[in-house]
């Protein structure tokens, strides 16, 4: 920042600054309010890094998912890496498919303390709007190496 002062209606050249993009303002109100917002920004990226990242909290999170069509069915494939196929359930409805189940920490707090945690434990659920009907008592599903496949014939 660098002091202005052409063309200001300030009192005095110290009321005014002028920010390198040209945008006057005054001093003790919009500064503050900037500076007030660059402090919540950081707060919270520091937040987010300490509790997300390196935090071994219980989250919910959802299982990232590819949705394919033929010309009979479509194919949903969502990855679940970690998550016990006896801790999923699923539930198929004519235009939707809904995916719930549970992720638990698996590593024994015996191996040593935890440095970094990045992946997500804890409880999800993720509803997927179905471009059109399928027949919702021919469909398929798998679950192999954490990669969970549907196939719902259209109606």
């Amino acid at each position: 920042m660098r002091a202005g002062y052409r063309n200001m209606n300030c009192s005095s050249i110290q009321k005014c600054i002028t920010i390198n993009d040209g945008v006057i303002m005054n001093q003790h109100g919009r500064l503050i309010q900037m500076a007030t917002n660059l402090q919540k920004e950081i707060e919270g990226a520091f937040s987010d890094l300490i509790h997300t990242r390196w935090g071994a909290s219980e989250t919910v999170w959802v299982p990232l998912v590819d949705i394919f069509e033929t010309t009979d069915s479509y194919v949903i494939i969502a990855d679940i890496p970690g998550v016990d196929p006896t801790h999923i359930s699923f539930s198929i409805k004519e235009t939707s498919l809904q995916i719930c189940g549970h992720r638990v920490l698996t590593i024994s707090k015996s191996k040593g303390k935890r440095i970094v945690s990045e992946r997500s434990i804890g409880r999800f659920c993720r509803t997927i709007c179905l471009p059109g009907p399928v027949d919702t008592s021919a469909s398929n599903y798998r679950c192999v190496n954490g990669v969970l496949e549907f196939e719902l014939p259209k109606k």
